[in-house]
């Protein structure tokens, strides 16, 4: 845990992350988990030590660790001899010496010599005066009274980074042969929302991994730009890596690639209860092929489904994502067709999810699947009939 940059920062910056780890509590919730412990803390006290405002005592760092660790075990016992513990003490005891160092130093630079102390104490030949710092020396030079600068990572809003974790963890995963499922240069792959409803099908020529992380990361691609695709309903995705043309011809893989998202498409339209998906264009019909095995992966944890998943706040954010969409239609003027297709088909998932909770709190049942004929308002209803066989890559 010791880090070479100041060390009171660094105790706080491993103290965040140990809170993240254990959930994530509010400052209010760690106060009242420590109310069991020795000494109770403060809503205040605890966000200034979080924030590397001030270096805390023992008794109080093991009450903090102790509230942590019970926030993500709430039926267990915080035991004495609970590894983590002596993890920590041993890491307060250790950032409080190099304080206390620093203190010294400090002390010692500061008090003036005794008069003729120079001629007492001699400099020998083989020492050498410490040079005078600079100015930009001094004002870069790490302190334990430095302002508290959050990391990148650390200033998005916390379900934001519960999201970026369980991607990055999903793009690291392995398969059995030891690969990781991301890594293929060929793949496809479908974005699911929170009903296990399918959002939205693509494919990768450059790698699974840097092309997801466009949409869902940096936000650059022409789906999410467009507001065809809204990131925060995206709960899970699917990825179907294409090994076998990792060596294929690129002209010849490419048509392939192709051909394997039309059959992602088609088979993601037809479980869809509204029989199309957001991308801008539906694949062109080709012949059906087999598809290699896949992996669907979780996005989101139980915290963010219950608090971004709520039917209410779900029905708001479509309304947004919709209304976004028709602005930018009215602004550019002239759109492609696609454009228009994913506005009816947004509208038409705003109304089936508006009708269904209002059908939940009446205490009815859900409205009927196929009141909403979104393939055929968008006249591409062949895209789900079952036809053709399969054939291999």
């Amino acid at each position: 845990m010791p880090s070479e940059e100041d060390p009171l920062q660094a105790f706080a910056t491993q103290l965040r992350r140990f809170k993240i780890e254990c959930g994530d509590p509010s400052l209010a919730k760690i106060a009242r988990l420590s109310a069991k412990w020795k000494p109770e803390l403060s809503k205040s006290s605890v966000g200034d030590v979080l924030n590397g405002k001030r270096m805390p005592g023992l008794d109080a760092t093991m009450s903090l660790i102790r509230s942590l660790i019970s926030n993500d075990a709430p039926s267990a016992q915080v035991s004495r001899d609970d590894p983590r513990l002596k993890e920590w003490r041993t890491y307060w005891s250790a950032t409080k010496n190099q304080l206390d160092e620093i203190r010294r130093t400090a002390a010692a630079r500061a008090t003036p010599p005794s008069p003729g102390a120079a001629e007492q104490t001699p400099r020998t030949p083989t020492e050498t005066p410490r040079p005078v710092p600079t100015r930009e020396e001094q004002r870069t030079r790490p302190s334990s009274e430095a302002p508290f600068r959050p990391t990148t990572g650390e200033l998005s809003v916390q379900r934001v980074q519960r999201f970026r974790s369980m991607l990055k963890k999903a793009l690291d995963e392995m398969d059995a042969q030891g690969r990781k499922w991301a890594d293929a240069r060929y793949g496809c792959y479908a974005f699911f929302d929170y009903d296990g409803e399918p959002l939205y099908v693509g494919q990768s020529s450059e790698r699974l991994g840097v092309r997801i992380r466009r949409h869902l990361v940096n936000q650059r691609s022409d789906a999410v730009a467009m507001g065809f695709l809204d990131v925060q309903e995206v709960a899970e995705m699917e990825l179907w890596p294409l090994w076998d043309l990792q060596e294929t011809e690129r002209r010849t893989a490419v048509e392939l690639l192709r051909r394997a998202e039309g059959e992602v498409y088609l088979r993601a339209a037809q479980q869809s209860r509204f029989g199309a998906l957001l991308n801008e264009r539906a694949p062109e019909r080709a012949e059906r092929v087999a598809l290699p095995p896949s992996r669907r992966f979780a996005l989101v944890d139980e915290q963010t489904r219950s608090e971004q998943g709520h039917a209410d706040l779900r029905i708001a954010r479509r309304a947004a994502t919709a209304a976004r969409l028709a602005s930018l239609i009215v602004e550019r003027g002239s759109v492609s067709d696609g454009a228009r297709r994913a506005l009816l088909l947004q509208s038409a998932r705003l109304t089936h999810l508006a009708a269904t909770h209002l059908a939940y709190v009446q205490g009815r049942p859900d409205p009927a699947a196929g009141l909403i004929d979104v393939p055929g308002l968008l006249g591409d209803d062949s895209l789900t009939s079952e036809d053709g066989g399969f054939s291999h890559f």
